[in-house]
């Protein structure tokens, strides 16, 4: 009876312990994810030296938002002295752990030798694994670096693969790069793709880039082929990219009203 009475002891301190050993990491996790929820209110506050404090504790239990948030916060200096070293740092964690945003804000360092050796093939790798995750702007950036190198034939097919795809996720730079691309490599005569070029540039000029807008007003000037003249359409993207603050825009259209003997 007594070593009956042993072995129940000690099988319920076993047990306790393995609740404790199991309840630490959701403890921690809580933890983590509440001192996120206050570095994230304190960040959009402008409180920025408070989001440091929060996103560093939250970031050494383990939450990784917590460590791309305070690697934009070392990246911009808004709470600490800037950093692009650290702030690479924090990226990296938050990258190596999935959070798209931060591979595609690491590429950005390595691309432009901030914080970290310059590096373009190291910002390939990390746009490139932005892209992957889904994040827009890491395709278009991708499909920058791959322009750069058009010498290759097989990038053509790349630069407009990731165009393309940073476009179909709503980011309208990708949308605009897209059009120019097309535009610029004479695709649009070759595979009378025109209609593609307008497109583009219309995606990007409703996403708010005024020069989609313009490109958009000149093609319905009628300077190239296989379009359609059409001044009024081309007043309205003019206009736009005018409203938009593109001056050239505003230059172009005052030119059409000039010279163009129609109602616009």
């Amino acid at each position: 009876m007594k070593n009956n009475k042993g072995f129940k002891g000690l099988l319920i301190l076993f047990l306790s312990m393995l609740m404790l050993y199991i309840s630490i990491p959701a403890m921690a996790g809580s933890k983590a994810k509440s001192l996120f929820t206050q570095g994230l209110k304190a960040d959009i506050q402008g409180n920025y030296k408070i989001a440091v404090k929060f996103y560093k504790k939250a970031c050494n239990l383990g939450n990784t938002l917590s460590c791309n948030n305070l690697g934009a916060l070392y990246d911009n200096g808004q709470g600490v002295r800037q950093n692009h070293s650290k702030a690479a740092e924090c990226y990296k964690k938050a990258c190596d752990a999935g959070i798209e945003h931060s591979c595609y804000n690491l590429g950005v360092l390595y691309n432009n030798g901030n914080g970290v050796k310059q590096n373009y093939s190291k910002a390939k790798r990390y746009y490139k694994k932005a892209c992957d995750l889904e994040d827009a702007w890491g395709c278009n950036n991708l499909g920058v670096l791959y322009k750069k190198d058009l010498w290759i034939k097989q990038n053509y097919f790349e630069v407009a693969k990731f165009f393309k795809k940073s476009c179909d996720l709503g980011y309208a730079r990708g949308c605009f790069n897209m059009g120019v691309f097309l535009h610029d490599s004479g695709w649009e005569i070759q595979q009378n793709n025109l209609k593609a070029v307008k497109y583009y540039y219309k995606k990007s000029c409703n996403g708010g880039i005024a020069k989609g807008c313009f490109n958009l007003g000149t093609l319905y000037i009628g300077n190239e082929k296989k379009l359609k003249q059409n001044y009024p359409k081309a007043a309205k993207y003019l206009k736009k990219a005018c409203d938009l603050g593109y001056s050239k825009g505003c230059i172009e259209l005052k030119y059409l009203k000039a010279f163009v003997k129609i109602p616009l």
